[in-house]
């Protein structure tokens, strides 16, 4: 991607942040290379969640929650659109409240019992998944998000808030 498509992307994701709402990733460690070094490097503040100390092996790989409030840190992120890294999301709630939603995401009961780790924050698990989901689903996978942000196959911007039926999907 050029700079120019990532700095014009950047303007339209920030544009999409309501102005009492923040931004936030919650990015895979497992698509995103040395995702907790680069986190330390660049002093961004990040909750993995999975555990407030994970493993080393899973801290690599794991999810983890990321305020795209450092503009730099931001701008790297959004570079990188179209590299299924995760998703985006804004909310007005704290961070503390997201931490403890998207954890309650992070594991799923199948029908028979087993818990399994549901990778919600795969773009390409949540743009599929979500058009599934009846009402009572779609509350408890927004919970504090307003809006999800996600890329598709081509590297558009898909946006997806409630609405009627319980969710509404647009392409930007």
């Amino acid at each position: 991607m050029t700079m120019a498509i990532a700095i014009e992307r950047s303007a339209v994701i920030r544009k999409l942040v309501p102005s009492k709402e923040s931004l936030f990733a919650v990015l895979d460690g497992a698509s995103v290379p040395k995702l907790p070094k680069r986190l330390k490097e660049d002093a961004v503040p990040a909750i993995s969640l999975l555990s407030d100390k994970p493993p080393a092996d899973l801290a690599e790989t794991g999810p983890w929650l990321v305020s795209l409030a450092p503009k730099t840190f931001g701008e790297w992120v959004i570079a990188n659109w179209g590299s299924h890294w995760g998703v985006l999301a804004t909310s007005a709630s704290p961070i503390e409240s997201l931490v403890k939603h998207f954890r309650e995401l992070v594991q799923a009961r199948l029908p028979d019992g087993r818990t399994v780790y549901f990778r919600f924050y795969d773009p390409r698990v949540l743009r599929v998944f979500l058009p599934t989901c009846d009402a009572a689903q779609m509350d408890q996978v927004f919970g504090p998000v307003s809006q999800y942000l996600v890329e598709d196959d081509g590297g558009a911007i898909l946006r997806f808030t409630r609405g009627k039926p319980p969710l509404k999907a647009e392409t930007l």
